[in-house]
């Protein structure tokens, strides 16, 4: 979205007053996704957080089916999986065994079973705490840094005070006195279910159900013999009842029921503790055994189902996740819940403030959501007696499975228990989310009506998500997911379902002619950059509210995008795809993409998707605009602006009727660009209706500053000193002519058509005029118009000009709706010299000639030069040129040298390669070697500090950690490499080499010391450095490595780029570095210091997938530094490759000979 810099203001002696598009509370699972939608389109954002960091322990972790596609759909599903999280296909169901025999596994069934169709089928089980720090790494990069700990004290609402940023927000720090008062369009509760936000509001909680249970969690690593223990199980026995679910690294969660409401010595308020918890799992799991190894999380907590009464109640201050509904954790929607609320308001908000939909779009955000989290509790509530109660049969649960997987759609008998699972699968995965009727989901009773909507054989349900299928993408032929082809970027999804080419070839050139239409919804909402639009914009480069696909029934190899695809849908050319892959759900379909939609394998159909993923509308491919005008009526529903037929002839209409019928009707107030258009619209339907009752053939008007239309130019009469303008003095020559016509001439062979408006209806007439309206970048080509210039002399023996066409003729052609403005060519009055042969300095063409070339009558001169041989004062000019020329291009490669210097790129290949042969053997023979000799040392260090086996056990050894020695001459070696090549660099362009280094390394006592001991203890350090005090700017790069709580992270200093950089592959906060870091600068430079010169970039790095790997990543990130290319190049599986490089690289003593510095990189 195209926003300028966020405004502030003074008030009184406060100070000033920030202002925010919104400001989030709380930094959990809702609050995190909604800012970052936001701060990917564009929107300034206060984010803060009353925890000091984010979750360590506990709370949510899993990730449904659903909530991956919306993941994957944002780009971080990547970052998620890298963290090799574990993954539920199965659940496993345990109950009683006869005979006091403990328990035994009465049936399996899937997850996700396959008649949901889902493309993930499986549940993500993850750290809560890991999943918000992706998100966090995602804000940075958009320049959004969650404030901590800090909280709300008070807000209040107040239009009248600020009818823009209404809302304002008084913040405070948890831990301290700071305070801080801010203002903003919008605020939004995200903080759980103690809300300060909702309890401001006097919003109550209504619950639907007392508290029946009270159940322990308990997040560890075991060792147990119980087999399903990787599986998410549920289990019955004659001790209670225990949910398990596996998670990453080894670990597992364990619910475990404490107390239940049919105990003779019930109390909701049941405590117990950890031992007592452990005790009633091994009960539970007899006869299994299971012992804890750590417990890295444990609590006790009763189940209760709460829902707000309302989420809003201005709809400036909104609520969402655990703030407005809370219940049982084990039917894993806590979280999922909460990334859809932020989803469905994110984008209603985005709309509304970037003027494409009316403000009553965000009353849809409560009605919509407000239902979910109702059918949510709903099924908690029953999910969470099913659990409690007696557990099913084995032939029930039989009979589950192949009834599910099967999907019958025989109407027959179920039992509940069957009902349940089909009903908790569907919920469970996040496909049962399901948004009732209203402007954006469209019913029988929508304002939108026509006989191309909802065609015949439709499976597609609005409010549901969008079915999967799979395409062939025609430019690339790649096999795609069809639904996850548009981004999460805010726009609706068009899809174009264009059947066979051959029979809707007529139906997509109307789509496509009549979208262009003045009043569609796409050319009522284009891009005001469109004449600036970069070629490669795959999403957006009509409208940043619209993005098209075209799919076609047929094989890939019979499309050809130029002969098959209108203009308009062309430029989406990354989105036209060929329905031609089988799919198992509709075998028997020749294209399953459309088939599965329920769309007419030879007409198709478009399909109106909303920014979050689910059908708004389907509509019929027919020929004429019908299809067009039925997206109008709905869009128009909720859109800002009048579009169609109503908003293109309303305001020429409403004109006629006026001055035809001298009629007064009181219509909605107009305010700015309406206002404007509907003056616009008034003059243009006036001029129609004088049109047709005055002859206009000729008249004698008054020249002095309007536009003459003549030929293929328009012409601005400027008027002249002397008062006359370029159309008098026109006329007066054409007056002096002898072919002057007279006024009934001129009538001859002024338009025919001009007094026959009158005959035509309204509907031709805005036919005509839609038909001369081509929006720019996207319509019909243009007719190059040749610059002319035209020069008014006083000269009467000049060529005589052809006579522009009378104003009058201009005003007979049709111009309501008035046409948009065309780039015009303005006329100056232009004088011409006479030109002479003589130069301006005198001297003769002959002259001027000979001292460029030696002219003689001879042929050769006595020493045999040609007469036509360049002569020395020439020869030295072409030299001077040349050196000037080499001088120049040297300059220009040595400036973009230096810029890609203070950039970061990707390498032409991997960064980190598997080491031949020999170097594996070279290593091994090199331990061998010290193993038997202890004292022996491996390598050294530049510094000529020994490395002995136990250091290199530290970078081979198994989940090792690197220690100081290894990470230190590792560093060395880099910083060693990138000098050597930028002083080789600096002699390529000739430039002096300096006596300070590019490039400088501290070892990872420095940052401790400048801690404890300020920066004043660094100065002789920066003197051996050979870069004290204001010579640092000379500097390219300084790597700073650091250990703080048993975990590396390196810094970046770059004096010459003035940034101040933090890589950290556990994505933690850069707060205290930077502080650091800047008071060392300053003591360093002194008054060179300028605090708003030095930037702190958020780059991002590769992300770590273990607890041992990150002083490995901060060898990888110094390197990347060194050699300018991107830190997130590498992949996070690499680290066992690097850690084996690493030692070789030791071994070598540096960049030289098999690791020559960037010896495969570029």
């Amino acid at each position: 979205m195209e926003r300028s810099m966020a405004p502030r203001e003074s008030v009184g002696n406060i100070g000033v007053v920030e202002k925010y598009d919104i400001v989030v509370i709380g930094a959990g699972p809702v609050g995190l996704l909604l800012s970052t939608c936001l701060a990917r389109w564009g929107y300034r954002i206060k984010h803060i957080d009353n925890r000091p960091e984010p979750t360590k322990t506990g709370r949510a972790d899993g990730i449904q089916p659903r909530s991956l596609d919306l993941l994957r759909n944002m780009g971080l599903k990547p970052a998620i999986m890298a963290y090799e999280p574990a993954k539920v296909y199965e659940v496993a169901f345990w109950d009683p065994s006869s005979g006091d025999k403990g328990i035994h596994r009465t049936g399996t069934w899937a997850s996700c079973p396959s008649f949901i169709d889902a493309r993930y089928p499986f549940t993500t089980l993850l750290h809560q705490g890991m999943i918000e720090r992706i998100f966090i790494a995602d804000l940075e990069k958009h320049n959004v840094e969650i404030q901590r700990p800090w909280t709300i004290t008070g807000f209040k609402t107040d239009e009248k005070e600020d009818s823009e940023y209404p809302v304002e927000v008084n913040l405070a720090q948890v831990e301290g006195s700071a305070k801080e008062t801010v203002r903003a369009k919008y605020l939004f509760g995200g903080e759980g279910a103690r809300s300060f936000v909702r309890e401001q509001l006097k919003i109550g909680i209504k619950h639907k159900d007392p508290i029946a249970h009270v159940w322990g969690v308990m997040d560890g690593v075991v060792q147990t013999d119980f087999p399903d223990i990787k599986m998410k199980c549920t289990i019955h026995s004659d001790f209670g009842s225990i949910m398990v679910i596996p998670r990453e690294g080894n670990m597992v969660r364990l619910y475990i029921q404490i107390a239940s409401s049919t105990d003779k010595d019930w109390n909701p308020r049941k405590t117990a503790t950890e031992e007592e918890v452990q005790a009633s799992a091994k009960k539970i799991l007899q006869p299994y055994n299971i012992e804890w190894e750590r417990v890295e999380w444990f609590s006790v907590y009763p189940i209760g189902q709460g829902i707000a009464e309302k989420y809003t109640l201005d709809h400036r201050v909104f609520l969402g996740g655990d703030a407005c509904h809370t219940h049982s954790p084990k039917a894993g929607q806590g979280m999922n819940t909460a990334f859809l609320d932020a989803q469905n308001l994110a984008w209603k908000i985005h709309h509304v403030e970037s003027g494409f939909a009316d403000r009553s779009l965000l009353h849809s955000y409560e009605v919509e959501r407000k239902k979910v989290a109702e059918n949510l509790l709903g099924f908690d509530a029953k999910y969470a007696a099913l659990f409690s109660q007696k557990a099913p049969a084995a032939k029930d649960v039989e009979a589950a499975t192949q009834q599910g997987a099967e999907h019958t759609k025989v109407e027959e008998k179920e039992n509940d228990f069957i009902k349940t699972f089909k009903e908790s699968c569907e919920f469970t995965s996040g496909y049962g989310v399901a948004y009732n009727p209203n402007s954006l989901n469209w019913s029988s009773s929508h304002p939108a009506q026509s006989s191309a909507i909802n065609p015949k054989g439709n499976k597609l349900r609005t409010g549901r998500i969008l079915t999967n299928s799979n395409v062939t993408r025609v430019t690339d032929a790649n096999v795609v997911h069809l639904e996850q082809e548009i981004p999460l970027n805010g726009s609706f999804r068009v899809y174009v379902f264009a059947g066979k080419p051959a029979t809707t070839k007529q139906a997509l050139n109307d789509f496509s002619q009549n979208l262009t239409k003045k009043g569609s919804f796409l050319s009522t909402y284009l891009r005001s950059d469109i004449d600036q639009v970069s070629y490669h914009e795959r999403h957006n480069p009509h409208s940043h509210f619209f993005t098209f696909c075209t799919i076609f029934a047929a094989k890939r190899t019979n499309i050809e995008i130029a002969r098959d695809v209108p203009k308009t849908l062309a430029r989406y050319s990354d989105h036209i795809y060929a329905d031609d892959i089988r799919d198992r759900i509709v075998p028997d379909a020749k294209a399953s993409s459309h088939s599965k939609m329920g769309l007419d394998e030879e007409r198709g159909g478009v399909v109106v998707v909303r920014p979050d993923g689910y059908v708004g509308i389907v509509v019929g491919l027919e020929t004429g605009s019908v299809t067009v005008d039925a997206l109008n009526d709905y869009f128009g529903a909720f859109s800002s602006k009048k579009l169609g037929k109503s908003r293109a002839s309303f305001l020429k209409r409403k004109a006629s009727q006026e001055l035809t019928h001298n009629s007064i009707e009181v219509i909605e107030p107009l305010q700015g660009e309406e206002m404007f258009e509907a003056i616009i619209g008034w003059f243009w339907g006036a001029l129609e209706w004088f049109r047709g009752r005055v002859d206009l053939s000729y008249t004698n008007m008054s020249y002095s500053n309007i536009d003459v239309v003549a030929d293929e130019h328009t012409q601005r009469a400027e008027v002249r000193e002397d008062g006359s303008t370029a159309v008098k003095r026109q006329r007066n020559k054409s007056n002096n002519r002898a072919h002057t016509r007279t006024s009934s001439q001129q009538r001859q062979i002024a338009p025919t058509e001009l007094n026959r408006t009158g005959s035509f209806s309204e509907e031709q007439l805005r036919m005509r005029a839609d038909a001369q309206w081509i929006p720019p970048a996207f319509g019909a080509p243009t007719k190059h118009v040749e610059r002319e210039i035209i020069v008014i002399s006083d000269d009467e023996e000049e060529d005589e000009e052809e006579v522009p066409k009378p104003i009058a003729d201009s005003l007979r052609l049709p111009r309501s709706p008035r046409p948009p403005k065309s780039p015009r060519i303005r006329l100056q009055p232009v004088r011409i010299q006479r030109r002479t042969s003589v130069i301006q300095d005198g001297s003769s063409l002959h002259d001027r000639l000979a001292d460029l070339l030696n002219l003689d009558d001879d042929k050769e001169d006595e020493n045999g030069r040609s007469p036509f041989a360049v002569s020395t004062r020439a020869q030295e000019k072409i030299k001077r040129d040349a050196e000037a020329r080499k001088l120049k291009e040297k300059q220009e490669t040595i400036r973009i040298a230096k810029e890609r210097r203070l950039t970061r790129r990707n390498p032409s290949n991997r960064l980190i390669h598997t080491l031949e042969d020999k170097w594996e053997t070279i290593i091994s023979e090199a331990l061998d070697r010290a193993r038997k000799n202890g004292n022996l040392p491996i390598t050294q260090s530049q510094g000529g500090t020994p490395l002995h086996y136990k250091d290199f056990v530290t970078l081979l050894g198994r989940s090792a950690w690197l220690n100081d020695e290894i990470i230190n001459t590792y560093i060395e070696w880099v910083v060693e490499a990138a000098n050597e090549f930028a002083k080789a660099e600096a002699k390529a362009f000739g430039e002096p080499i300096g006596k300070v280094p590019k490039f400088i390394a501290h070892n990872s006592f420095f940052y401790e010391n400048l801690d404890k001991k300020g920066p004043s203890s660094t100065q002789r350090l920066m003197n051996r450095k050979k870069a004290p005090g204001v010579s640092l700017l000379q500097v390219d790069t300084v790597l700073v490595p650091i250990c703080r709580h048993s975990h590396w992270t390196v810094g970046v200093v770059r004096p010459m780029a003035r940034t101040i950089e933090y890589f950290d592959s556990l994505q933690g906060s850069s707060n205290t570095f930077i502080k650091l870091m800047r008071g060392w600068l300053k003591f360093q430079l002194g008054a060179e210091y300028k605090e708003d010169e030095w930037k702190t970039p958020k780059t991002g790095c590769t992300l770590q997938m273990n607890g041992y790997d990150c002083g490995v990543f901060v060898c990888t990130n110094s390197l990347c530094v060194a050699l300018g290319v991107n830190t997130d190049c590498y992949n996070g599986t690499d680290m066992a490759i690097m850690r084996r490089t690493i030692a070789a690289l030791l071994i070598n003593k540096g960049f030289q000979g098999d690791f020559a510095w960037g010896l495969g990189v570029f």
